[in-house]
């Protein structure tokens, strides 16, 4: 498994390496990993709405697919988008 470089600005907060440890290892205790996993394979985690949170697919901006139930949802999302984007600008524009 390959994981992204994380940066953070500590500079206004008291976080030392004991803090990130503890935060660390309370996010493995709370089962934070199986959770992302859980989101990245398009499981129902949306507790309030009985299905999958598609964080992942909106921010989806290569031609990978993103499966949910074995089915693809990017055609669905970018739809979704564009509709936004189009209701967006009429507000806007005051139509």
């Amino acid at each position: 498994m390959q994981t992204a470089v994380l940066k953070l600005d500590y500079s206004k907060g008291r976080i030392n390496q004991t803090t990130i440890k503890l935060l660390c290892e309370l996010a493995r205790a709370r089962g934070l990993p199986n959770a992302i996993q859980a989101m990245f394979n398009g499981e129902h985690i949306n507790q309030s709405e009985t299905r999958p949170a598609l964080h992942t697919a909106l921010r989806n901006f290569s031609d990978g697919s993103i499966l949910v139930n074995g089915k693809g949802v990017m055609s669905e999302v970018q739809s979704t988008l564009i509709r936004m984007k189009v209701l967006n600008w009429s507000i806007r524009s005051q139509q």
